[in-house]
């Protein structure tokens, strides 16, 4: 049996690694359906928490009350995920094709058409996510025989398919896709997802006489008395267990969600971020519940530690806040002393994110064991409680996102989701407390004093951590890296007269003593109005427009601080410029009207907060002239986009007969193959082309 037990562990690891290679080829290719990097992720990562949710629920049931052995069951599972990902590009195409009838016809607004997106992709994606959901609780039912085993087989599970998820993360984020491309990353996924398939329904064969001779130990072990060493848990106590590891689950996916964008500052927001940022966040997860498996059966007082694993999660998140001012000056301290790499990126994050992401780890064999009362009922219990802590995980996400960043601000929000991790674990300490005093005080009298005395307790903490929480929230207004990475890399000095943290970018003004602004979005430059930067943004309105014989409309990608949309201007011909972010737009209104001569109030000029590449697919307008703006190919997370050759042949189309296309290319911090590269993609497209400098 061991040997059987190892390759389905095996297998296991394979699934997680599978499952998360397809978390990041949809990320990336709902990027540029949806245009936005932050909607994008929510929308990947809630239908793959909704459909783990949905899964673990059902599958959960489906297992206790099914004859079929559990390794049958997890096999058709996989063969399920496998096949849907083969007609995944069909579906991804049919949904691109009726999302641009949804903007001709119904509504070309972008927020509430990336609404109608979400609920479309959310649908759709549901449906693998909901098979990925139900591995965990059916191999639960293969491997746990008794529940004096299933701390630690549970934490032995969920944290192979962790480290399986970090394998799968790393592979795609870093290699695959960059070798092989999405397509065939694809394959390798589907290709793990058969084979998995396939050892798992032989080892089904080998596997289904030895756990006939297990049910018989199980039924002696039962007879004999042996499980009845496992404390009691009241119905009470389990209900509050379960409460817990649901407001865990959010905490845990609004730091995810909070720590990415303060990532931003510093990896920059692009694939490789991202893919760090998982990593490392799943890495310490996996690492907790491998450690705590260990042990979590012998754990006396269960209620008590996972409050105080709560408690830890939320200290530690509050007391490493300001690390992460230091994350950049340690990764470039690290690069500079053993060579540039990748690695020191990932090794920082996870220096910073290791403790809070271990305590999470250690949270789910901890509720596991504490909520499992009954072997018959097992895959039930696990389903239970996979399935609230991933419905808490789904709503931690879209509310760090959509609601506590743009009503609160990034460091507010953190220290919000600490009140609730620390609030969350005072109740569930002083419960385990008072369920240990009240099995050592025999009075009446004695027992009903002490249970008043903790309520009291456990009623008190958390109206503190709440008053805490808004008082921080009052005092933390400023920006969050108000005198690190983003001001100590530029001019040191330098006057921030706007702030803006968005759900895609924060933006940020800054003037300086000469009295020159400059735009930033996240950590990079996006626009300067000193004299040695305005002529770049000029020269990309008036030389494509020079070379048009009679040029009507212009469009451009990118709205800066609005001078390039300004110069078309000055040659009589309508403008329309796309921008993805409303602060750019108002930091131009409110601090660039010396520069862009005030276009706002300019009846030739038209904007739309949209994605430039979504505009461009979806508009039936044909346009003179297209400019994408100055846009650095390896700045942030999409920018990349706009120099493919996809994105090339999209621009063609609306191009009037006589048309220009102007495309700007950075000679600086690109690397002399990628700029070839690029000149020779946009010269396949337009073969009449010259380049100028």
């Amino acid at each position: 049996m061991r040997h059987i037990k190892l390759l389905v562990w095996l297998i296991f690891i394979l699934s997680g690694a599978s499952a998360l290679i397809y978390e990041v080829i949809w990320m990336r290719q709902l990027t540029l359906v949806f245009g936005s990097t932050v909607f994008a992720t929510s929308t990947v990562l809630t239908a793959f928490m909704a459909g783990l949710a949905l899964g673990s629920y059902y599958f959960g049931r489906k297992i206790d009350e099914s004859k079929l052995s559990p390794l049958k069951l997890y096999a058709f599972l996989e063969v399920g995920i496998g096949g849907f990902c083969i007609i995944w590009p069909l579906l991804l195409s049919l949904l691109t094709a009726l999302y641009v009838l949804i903007y001709r016809n119904i509504t070309s607004e972008f927020y509430t058409l990336s609404l109608i997106r979400f609920v479309l992709t959310f649908g759709i994606l549901l449906i693998p996510s909901t098979l990925m959901g139900g591995t965990l609780p059916v191999l639960t039912r293969f491997f746990v025989k008794r529940l004096e085993q299933l701390g630690t087989n549970i934490g032995i599970l969920y944290a192979l398919n962790t480290f399986g998820a970090v394998i799968g993360t790393v592979a795609a984020g870093f290699f695959l896709i960059e070798a092989v491309g999405i397509k065939w990353s694809l394959g390798v996924a589907i290709a793990i997802n058969f084979g998995v398939a396939l050892v798992a329904l032989v080892l089904a064969q080998h596997a289904h006489k030895i756990e006939e001779g297990e049910s018989i130990e199980q039924a002696e072990s039962v007879a004999s008395g042996q499980e009845t060493a496992i404390p009691e848990i009241s119905k009470q106590e389990r209900q509050l267990v379960l409460c817990a590891i649901g407001i865990s689950g959010f905490c845990a996916l609004a730091y995810e969600v909070l720590w990415t964008r303060i990532l931003v500052f510093f990896l920059g927001s692009t694939t490789y971020a991202f893919a760090t940022m998982l990593a490392a966040f799943l890495f310490g997860i996996a690492l907790g519940s491998m450690v705590l498996a260990r042990w979590v059966d012998r754990i006396k007082q269960p209620i008590t530690t996972f409050g105080i694993v709560q408690l830890g999660i939320g200290l530690f998140a509050l007391i490493l806040m300001p690390a992460f001012e230091r994350l950049y000056g340690m990764t470039y301290a690290l690069q500079s002393t053993f060579g540039s790499s990748r690695f020191w990126a990932f090794f920082s994050c996870f220096v910073v994110m290791s403790l809070p992401t271990f305590l999470m780890g250690a949270s789910f064999p901890l509720v596991t064991k504490i909520y499992t009362g009954n072997a018959r009922q097992l895959g039930r219990s696990i389903g239970n409680v996979y399935a609230i802590n991933t419905v808490g995980s789904i709503l931690g996400a879209f509310c760090a996102g959509f609601l506590l960043i743009p009503l609160l601000g990034i460091r507010p929000s953190i220290v919000l989701s600490v009140a609730l991790n620390t609030s969350i674990g005072c109740l569930l300490v002083l419960k385990g407390l008072r369920a240990s005093e009240g099995a050592e005080i025999g009075e009446t009298e004695t027992r009903s004093g002490a249970k008043s005395v903790f309520q009291g307790i456990g009623i008190a903490v958390p109206i503190l951590n709440i008053g805490l929480a808004v008082i921080l929230l009052l005092t933390l207004s400023q920006p969050l890296f108000l005198k690190s990475t983003i001001y100590k890399t530029q001019r040191p000095g330098d006057e921030v007269v706007d702030y803006k943290e968005e759900i895609d970018a924060t933006v940020t003004t800054l003037k300086d003593d000469e009295g020159v602004f400059r735009l930033y979005v996240d950590a990079n430059q996006a626009a300067d109005a000193s004299r040695w930067d305005s002529p770049s943004h000029r020269v990309i309105a008036h030389l494509p427009l020079l070379l048009h014989p009679d040029p009507k409309r212009a469009l451009v990608v990118g709205f800066g601080m609005g001078l390039t949309s300004h110069s078309i201007t000055q040659h009589g011909v309508q403008v329309d410029a796309i921008e993805l972010s409303e602060g750019v737009i108002s930091a131009a209104h409110k601090h660039f009207k010396h520069v862009n001569g005030n276009i706002f109030e300019n009846r030739l000029f038209n904007y739309k907060v949209n994605d430039g590449r979504n505009h461009i697919l979806m508009t039936q307008t044909k346009y003179d002239m297209i400019s994408t703006g100055i846009i650095h190919p390896l700045v942030s997370a999409g920018s990349s986009n706009i120099y493919t050759e996809d994105f090339y042949k999209l621009c063609r189309r609306i191009l009037t007969d006589d048309g220009v296309m102007c495309q700007w290319v950075p000679l600086h911090r690109l690397p002399e193959a990628h700029y070839k590269m690029i000149v020779r993609t946009f010269q396949h497209v337009f073969p009449e082309t010259t380049l100028w400098y």
